[in-house]
């Protein structure tokens, strides 16, 4: 089974969200899946042609998605990497929360892919 620790995943969160809207979940987390490998690819652009306002968007995006899905760990980089980049925060500092993003996101995915939480 695979699964995500506690600090990235909060089970609570996915189960209000499974018990509020049932069989519709999976076209949910579909929907997910598609759309943040999109959203994180448009991030990586943005952030590589240093446009940090559409970096901070891109980011915005990821971070209420993921929250949704209770995967706090890439929303709490998603909401640091908005802020770090409305606020001017130095490249090497986004470069690095961009990097753990990557890996947070690539966990978070397999996880979903996998149907088993």
């Amino acid at each position: 089974m695979i699964s995500l620790p506690e600090n990235e995943f909060d089970e609570n969160a996915y189960n209000d969200l499974k018990n509020a809207v049932g069989p519709a979940l999976q076209k949910i987390t579909e929907t997910f899946l598609s759309n943040s490998k999109e959203d994180f690819a448009a991030l990586q652009t943005h952030f590589s042609n240093d446009d940090l306002d559409a970096t901070s968007r891109a980011a915005h995006k990821l971070k209420s998605s993921s929250g949704y899905l209770g995967l706090k760990h890439v929303s709490n980089l998603a909401k640091e990497i908005e802020f770090g980049a409305r606020e001017g925060k130095p490249a090497e500092d986004l470069a690095a929360l961009v990097q753990k993003m990557r890996e947070a996101l690539s966990s978070a995915w397999v996880f979903l892919e996998s149907g088993t939480h």
